[in-house]
């Protein structure tokens, strides 16, 4: 029928300009060939990348990374020589978490290892373990000054954290408040990642329903905005704007002139 094609081809056009999402599509595309009876069998790679791509919509990437890391764990576990060898790989762990954690980038699953282990973190402690494999195997270098860093800024980023679960339960008591002010039964709360999870728990407590939207980065959106606004970082205009170096072009006796080439071809006609 004309409004099935029409829709097809609609449907087509918007996956090839990215607005439909893959999946959406691959299943129109079969549900449509099994409504017009046409044999799909002759195209076993299509139907396995439609599977493929059902499969890959459903999978929580979040967990997914946690099983990941899980089994990284074990496999390592089980590769282990010596206590050496688990020592130096705990302690890459907690550089790694520490990473996280001073950069604003910890996930809440790292933030909970991080406080049940609280004093393994401390950078002192660290060092006296890195220094003991240091020794061991003749490794030099002067970790003292980084340490002290570190030791500085802990107790404010600490803070920090604590705070951000502090802003967990107070956006969702102003936006419930704001709604019942407005007698709204539905509202967008844009936040960053981070506060997903308490935010979601939070809701689930007080049985409201809820939906996670997630934005979609391609692999060259390397920016980070949420981080931005928390560092209070500016904009290349407001960068320019607030060292005084912005000038306003004025036009000039020769801004009306055509370029030599077209002005050739005017001529010609």
């Amino acid at each position: 029928p004309k409004k099935e094609l029409e829709a097809l081809l609609a449907e087509s056009l918007a996956f090839r300009l990215g607005k439909v999402h893959s999946s959406a599509y691959h299943n129109l595309l079969r549900e449509s060939a099994i409504s017009c009876n046409i044999d799909i069998s002759p195209y076993p790679y299509l139907s396995m990348y439609t599977d493929y791509v059902d499969m890959h919509d459903n999978i929580l990437i979040d967990d997914l990374f946690v099983e990941l890391d899980e089994l990284i764990q074990r496999v390592q576990a089980g590769l282990f020589r010596n206590e050496d060898e688990r020592l130096l790989t705990d302690i890459s762990r907690r550089v790694d978490i520490l990473i996280d954690l001073l950069d604003a980038k910890i996930t809440n699953r790292d933030l909970r290892y991080y406080k049940s282990l609280r004093n393994e973190f401390i950078p002192q402690k660290m060092a006296q373990d890195i220094t003991q494999l240091m020794v061991k195997y003749n490794v030099s270098t002067n970790l003292v000054s980084e340490i002290r860093v570190i030791a500085d800024a802990l107790p404010n980023v600490e803070r920090f954290y604590k705070l951000a679960y502090q802003r967990d339960l107070a956006m969702i008591n102003n936006t419930i408040a704001k709604m019942e002010k407005e007698e709204r039964s539905l509202t967008v709360l844009i936040t960053g990642g981070f506060h997903s999870e308490g935010m979601t728990k939070s809701l689930k407590q007080r049985g409201i329903s809820y939906m996670v939207v997630l934005p979609k980065f391609s692999k060259n959106a390397l920016e980070r905005p949420y981080e931005d606004v928390i560092l209070n970082k500016k904009e290349p205009f407001e960068e320019i704007l607030s060292q005084g170096e912005y000038y306003l072009a004025t036009t000039t006796p020769f801004g009306n002139i055509l370029p030599l080439q077209e002005t050739l071809g005017l001529i010609a006609e």
